[in-house]
């Protein structure tokens, strides 16, 4: 089977009526049916940031953070796993060593966060590594990568294709403090460039995954650099 790992914002999980967790449900099935076998990487989303807010107000320190990210990550994973039925791997995998294992079975493989100090997008990039995924996909809250916060500058551009380098300078403003990891983080680039990961960057939608899935230009494409 072709394996194609797809980091999933956490903000799907923030619907409660979960329509459009659903559909992507639905592609991820007929996906599997079609002989790709999909590694699926899932965030903490609203709910994460809200505990997270609360025990930084409280005192906590970042690690203690991290590792309440990672629980909720988890608990996003095991209600996709749920979700998938038969065609899902029954277990949420906790490193690389699990995941290893749970490629072997076969099925979709449904995972969140591993370990404080790495966002869930360098948990994708180092399990299509591991796997040796022909494609990374980081679906997002927004449709690619941009000059510059499309948010706050109404100016900023969409890239069709971006380099490492220039998307390593990008991503140097981010601050990289819990519950902030946006398109990627540093452990993410370093892990995309030393096994030079086909990735691609998109919006979270079932239209939006199922083009990239396909090969079709779609949100932004990361280059490599020579």
């Amino acid at each position: 089977m072709r394996r194609v790992v797809i980091k999933l914002t956490g903000t799907l999980f923030d619907e409660e009526s979960g329509t459009t967790l659903k559909s992507i449900v639905e592609l991820m099935s007929g996906m599997y049916h079609d002989g790709v076998q999909s590694f699926i990487i899932t965030g903490g989303g609203g709910i994460a940031r809200g505990y997270i807010n609360l025990a930084r107000s409280l005192g906590a320190e970042e690690a203690t953070l991290d590792e309440l990210g990672i629980m909720v990550s988890r608990v996003n994973a095991k209600v996709l796993i749920s979700t998938l039925t038969e065609f899902a791997y029954p277990l949420v995998p906790t490193n690389l060593e699990e995941i290893s294992y749970a490629a072997t079975q076969g099925r979709i493989v449904v995972c969140g966060g591993m370990q404080p100090g790495q966002s869930t997008n360098a948990v994708a990039a180092l399990i299509a590594e591991k796997i040796k995924a022909e494609l990374y996909i980081n679906a997002s809250d927004v449709d690619g990568v941009y000059t510059s916060d499309p948010k706050h500058n109404k100016d900023s551009r969409k890239l069709a294709t971006v380099s490492t380098n220039e998307l390593s300078k990008i991503l140097s403003r981010d601050k990289g403090t819990a519950g902030t990891y946006e398109l990627m983080d540093h452990t993410a680039m370093m892990v995309i460039k030393r096994s030079k990961i086909q990735t691609r960057i998109v919006n979270c939608s079932v239209d939006s995954i199922k083009k990239a899935v396909q090969g079709k230009d779609i949100g932004t494409l990361v280059i490599h650099d020579s």
